[in-house]
């Protein structure tokens, strides 16, 4: 059986390459209610797809061309070192123009076709996308998006330009692409292309532990190192998602100047762009700037940017509601016409005595002319087009304009999956690393695993507007990283019950076969047993539209307590099932006018700021929550309320408004015929219990190995 979901997707650009709003879908000839699993089917594959090739004839030349070999580069000593400036400074510039294309290889993740495990077939936009799998569709991006962008610049010596990418590009770039691989080297090494890359995929990393992210920026550098190109110190990064956390990991890890967007900025803060901003702020003892935003004309710096958007976008075709996007691509062709205009732009800017700066060359300079920077006011976890998207929500709960037409999110589904999966690739790598002689797991059997939840972690899975098969790659993927790793245990006979990733042992014991009495197990971790069912602590609010949801609580102790809820199907079927019946919201009470949460990555940290610190542009922010921890308010005698999401039994994003009383969590993806159940752990406490609370509920938690 065949579907196919008609789509047209685009994006805003600060550039002439792109002039239109985003829109979003329209019709379809099928939706997804019927077809749509709530378990994931068979393992994905990035083989091309079995279906004839239908890529028209002078995409698919390029393509050919390119693959042939290309002289070899001659890699200069020292690649794998930190990227090294070779522009001269000269104080006098006050005239800066900068360029910032962000490309994604995996925008359409899983491609433009693919099949369930029902062995129904789908198609994007109809039969057009015949054989356009993850690979092609990979192929079309780096030939006919990127490539073109770099022969330009090729031209124009004088040009700085930063290009933001993941590792995994680099690999395609570098497996399939060789003579792109000799262009992207030259202009590299030249200094004038700043490659920017901060991940291996373009993984939602604000939603997952620190480690996750670490581990993907190691294998980022290795790729860098192998592929004998130069990796900058600025970090821009997938959907703009930054915060505090971010620029402080990315000082962690050597890089240098985080570039925060301006959207997120204006969010928190709505009258921060009045004056301008500032041309550099400090954050967290390193280099911030924000982009692309008008600069404050009191610096005596003068700022164009001529290009901050989706790179993908840029050498491509239009249609009368703006520029095509990758989910066009049989029909969307490199177009010389739009190039050469963008081309001629940056000679506009050149004329008028821009420096066509690269972002480093550009903060260079301001410190080198004696600019002082300002500190950053507080910065809340967000995205790049934060009032469109409610930040993050999005990608953790929120539903975009195709959901709304076929049903085909499922955000909570994929991100608790993603935390189950990130917990047994972390079981594996340590065992790998633990010297245990008899235990056969290799660090190469480790990798792969990883590899693969970086992969399922990628933003598109939930959002912002994924398709079908986007979010059908985040399900099976969880589910063959769950399956892989299990495999590799019971290979290594691990018999005892469940694994402590905090201690790196066996738990209970190397001996045991058996958990404890006073032990359970929820979404495959291992937790301490409730007491019994108490009365609530607090009153929270748990509704569902034509489905059934129950809160109910349990006793841990005298200061921990569990809350549960339960969600049941719908109480619908077929056309009366509206979109409605897919959203069930959870309020728990705000106890004060203070915010203090963990921000995304900092995993062992709570910050506190008075919610007068904010001026929120919508009147509320959207939060991540990695390790699941929102501090709720006084609960008496020095101690506070913390409220603990169990990230993988519900992982969503958390609302927080000054109008508004209570904290809200809410999903509105959930499947018609799925059941869910959320856990939630109350603490009254220190911020130290609650912090280690969190860390060992949902950062390094006790794996339970043999969990159904």
């Amino acid at each position: 059986m065949v579907k196919v979901i008609v789509l047209f997707g685009l994006a805003l650009a600060v550039s002439a390459c792109s002039t239109a709003a985003p829109t979003a879908a329209t019709a379809a000839h099928d939706t997804l209610a019927d077809a749509a699993p709530d378990t994931a089917g068979d393992a994905p594959s990035d083989a091309p797809s079995d279906a004839p090739s239908d890529i028209p004839s002078d995409i698919a030349s390029d393509i050919a061309s390119d693959a042939t070999a290309s002289v070899p580069f001659a890699c200069p000593a020292g690649a794998a070192q930190p990227w090294v400036e070779t522009q001269a400074i000269d104080v006098k510039r006050k005239k800066f123009a900068m360029s910032l294309f962000h490309f994604n290889i995996e925008y359409v993740i899983n491609g433009l076709e693919c099949s369930d495990a029902q062995g129904q077939h789908w198609f994007m936009d109809g039969a057009i996308n015949k054989g356009w799998g993850d690979t092609q569709v990979e192929d079309y991006i780096v030939d006919q998006t990127f490539r073109p962008m770099l022969e330009m610049y090729d031209k124009h010596p004088s040009w700085g330009v930063n290009f933001e990418l993941q590792g995994r590009m680099i690999e395609v770039i570098a497996q399939r692409h060789p003579k792109v691989l000799a262009l992207l080297q030259k202009l590299a090494w030249r200094g004038q292309v700043e490659l920017v890359s901060f991940h291996a995929n373009d993984q939602l990393f604000l939603a997952f532990p620190r480690e996750d992210l670490h581990r993907s920026i190691a294998r980022t550098k290795a790729i860098f190192a192998e592929a004998c190109l130069p990796l900058s110190g600025v970090v821009f990064d997938q959907e703009g998602q930054a915060g505090e956390g971010r620029q402080k990991v990315l000082l962690q890890e050597g890089y240098t100047i985080g570039v925060f967007p301006k959207n997120l900025f204006k969010y928190v803060h709505k009258d921060a762009e009045n004056t301008g901003f500032w041309p550099l702020y400090s954050s967290e003892g390193g280099d911030l700037i924000v982009g692309p935003g008008g600069i404050d004309p009191a610096s005596g710096v003068e700022v164009a940017w001529n290009f901050f958007d989706d790179g993908e976008l840029c050498a491509v075709g239009e249609t009368d509601m703006g520029p095509k996007n990758p989910y066009f691509a049989p029909s969307a062709p490199t177009d010389p016409a739009r190039v050469a205009a963008f081309e001629a732009e940056l000679a506009a800017s050149e004329a008028q005595g821009f420096y066509m700066a690269r972002i480093s060359d550009y903060v260079r300079h301001l410190k080198s002319s004696g600019l002082q920077p300002k500190p950053a006011p507080p910065l809340l976890d967000g995205t790049w087009q934060a009032p469109s998207t409610k930040s993050i929500h999005r990608w953790l709960g929120g539903s975009g304009v195709l959901d709304a037409l076929y049903r085909s999110e499922n955000d909570d589904g994929v991100r608790t999956g993603n935390v189950q999966a990130r917990h047994f690739a972390l079981v594996i790598s340590q065992l790998a690393s633990a010297g245990l002689g008899k235990i056969p797991v290799t660090a190469a059997q480790a990798n792969a695993l990883w590899s693969n939840v970086w992969r399922a972690q990628v933003s598109d899975c939930s959002g912002v507007n994924p398709w079908y098969c986007e979010t059908l790659f985040g399900l099976q993927t969880d589910a063959l990283v769950l399956s892989d790793a299990k495999s590799l245990l019971a290979a290594a006979n691990m018999s005892a019950p469940a694994w402590d990733t905090a201690t790196q042992k066996p738990w209970p014991s190397a001996e045991a076969t058996q958990l404890p009495i006073d032990a359970t197990i929820l979404g495959g971790i291992v937790v301490p047993k409730a007491l019994g069912e108490v009365n609530a602590p607090f009153d929270v609010t748990a509704t569902g539209l034509q489905r059934p949801v129950q809160a109910r609580w349990e006793a841990i102790s005298q200061q921990r307590y569990r809350l549960h809820i339960d969600i049941g199907a719908a109480e619908c079927g077929g056309s009366k099932c509206l979109g409605e019946t897919r959203m069930v919201a959870l309020q728990v009470p705000r106890l004060s006018d203070t915010l203090e949460y963990s921000p995304g990555l900092l995993d062992g940290e709570l910050r506190s700021y008075p919610l007068s610190a904010f001026q929120f542009a919508l009147g509320e922010a959207w939060l991540p929550l990695g390790n699941g921890l929102l501090g709720l308010g006084p609960a008496g005698a020095g101690v506070n309320w913390y409220l603990i999401k169990h990230t993988a039994t519900s992982h969503l994003s958390v609302r927080v408004a000054p109008a508004s009383q209570s904290y809200t969590f809410q999903d509105e993806t959930v499947p018609e015929s799925a059941q869910r159940h959320w856990v939630f752990e109350l603490i009254r406490g220190t911020p130290t219990e609650a912090l280690a609370a969190a860390q060992t509920l949902c950062v390094t938690p006790v794996v339970a190995l043999h969990s159904p």
